[in-house]
């Protein structure tokens, strides 16, 4: 894959950046809360379920643009 990376390391989603119609949405996965967030230009707005995510950007025709990994402790 790349190296220097652990192959045994172990990656989760942590956030995902998404545009329609010239605009941006972040979900950010919030371990405080355990849940996901979506923030935009105006809001800040708690989704709750990944499936929540997923329904949200669906309804609101989202296109994933980018996605954030974190490494497991």
């Amino acid at each position: 894959m790349y190296r220097g990376l652990d192959p045994k390391s172990i990656y989760s989603l942590a956030s995902v950046v998404c545009y329609y119609g010239q605009h941006y949405h972040c979900f950010a996965y919030s371990h405080e809360h355990d849940r996901w967030i979506m923030y935009d230009d105006k809001t800040v707005k708690v989704i709750g379920s990944w499936s929540d995510v997923l329904s949200t950007c669906k309804k609101g025709h989202l296109q994933p643009q980018l996605l954030l990994y974190e490494k497991q402790r």
